[in-house]
């Protein structure tokens, strides 16, 4: 861009001369007052923990919801009251958005449904059981 005071290339600086913002060189910043853009502070990264990990929406999430919620008289905005979720989560979770773990959990509960699922080696664990351990739980019957 060019100056608009004195004509010069490069011009990418904005300053205020007697009333009129202006897009001015360096060297003309001086005869006005210079404008500051704001910076913008850039998002905060969200943090994964471990557990999310060794977890994933189960397949068909957004009609499990949608049929749920459905089901329960709720609309979106109900449900988004009860849960403490933004009701445009609540849209975009059956429009198929992955929503953070926790916002699906909250889901999960307030509608008595499966969102989340375990996957890879958690997924193959099998529960620990509280009574003792027999040798029929060792052996694996082939038919």
């Amino acid at each position: 861009m060019e100056c608009e005071l004195c004509g010069r290339k490069n011009a990418n600086r904005r300053a205020i001369v007697e009333g009129a913002t202006l897009t001015v060189c360096g060297d003309c910043v001086p005869a006005g007052e210079e404008v500051r853009t704001p910076v913008r502070a850039a998002a905060p990264k969200r943090t994964i923990f471990p557990e999310e990990l060794n977890q994933a929406y189960v397949h068909g999430f957004a009609n499990i919801i949608r049929k749920a919620r459905q089901a329960s008289g709720l609309t979106q905005e109900q449900l988004a009251d009860r849960t403490g979720v933004k009701a445009s989560f609540i849209r975009r979770m059956e429009e198929g958005w992955e929503a953070p773990l926790v916002i699906a959990a909250k889901v999960e509960k307030c509608l008595k449904i499966r969102l989340i699922e375990m996957v890879g080696a958690e997924a193959n664990k099998k529960p620990e059981k509280s009574e003792p351990m027999t040798i029929g739980d060792l052996i694996e019957v082939k038919e």
